[in-house]
């Protein structure tokens, strides 16, 4: 999703097939929807959108970007922070709460003209951070396990979200990375698969590994150590399947 900033819209667009090197990176693009910006030349900021089976989900915030003050800032040496609007006038209901999640105990209550009292519900306490679902089954519908990290990065998480069981690793001298989830090609349930998380060891003559653990008991079922001292942990992983 993207602003564009020509006619003030917000845009989905869809890549199809495969993109194989950069220069045709932008061929198979096509706009799959479309809406005008409340405020002129001020769109809402936006770091993700929802999407359902159906739907695109664009939440418009009255946090806005001001485009012009965008445009100037080589001029004012400001922040990125510094060229954003707000829209205080926008108005909420007072009292009611605007969390409407079915089953969903947080809340989040207007209580005056500058203040929400938000009370979030605890799934897990120990922490669950970078989460990952099975999405190429779930994703843009109702899903039961989360995969995290948790503790600091010193343990994996997996986290059922509908009745708030969880099951942990922790390797014995290291920190984990963000999981993947890689469902079985013969997927019987949500949970049928493996996570995939780096891991980098402490200690003398510790090598960094991979690690595979099944996805319904969460054990390790291998683990793949690599012959070097350096080793990246990195944010936002993904898993590709090899040609076939």
């Amino acid at each position: 999703m993207h602003t564009q900033f020509e006619s003030v819209n917000e845009e989905v667009e869809e890549i199809k097939g495969e993109v194989k090197d950069k220069e045709d990176s932008f061929k198979n693009i096509r706009i799959a929807g479309e809406t005008q910006c409340r405020w002129r030349f001020h769109p809402g900021y936006i770091h993700s959108f929802n999407l359902t089976e159906n739907y695109f989900v664009y939440p418009e915030q009255t946090f806005a970007w001001s485009i012009p003050m965008l445009a100037s800032m080589p001029f004012h040496n400001k922040s990125a922070m510094d060229n954003f609007q707000w829209y205080p006038d926008e108005k909420t209901p007072e009292n009611e709460n605007l969390v409407r999640l079915t089953g969903c105990k947080a809340t989040a209550k207007k209580i005056s003209e500058d203040e929400v009292f938000c009370e979030y519900e605890v799934l897990y306490s120990g922490g669950c951070e970078l989460a990952q679902v099975n999405y190429p089954k779930y994703n843009g519908r109702k899903y039961t396990y989360v995969y995290g990290v948790g503790h600091g990065f010193k343990r994996l998480v997996k986290l059922n979200v509908s009745d708030k069981t969880y099951k942990i690793w922790e390797p014995t001298e290291g920190i984990v990375s963000e999981p993947v989830f890689v469902p079985n090609p013969e997927q019987k349930s949500e949970d049928d698969g493996v996570v995939l998380s780096p891991v980098k060891a402490y200690g003398k003559g510790a090598r960094p590994y991979l690690i595979v653990l099944d996805g319904k008991t969460f054990t390790e079922l291998a683990r793949v150590e690599f012959d070097t001292s350096r080793f990246s942990l990195d944010f936002h992983g993904f898993f590709r399947a090899a040609e076939t």
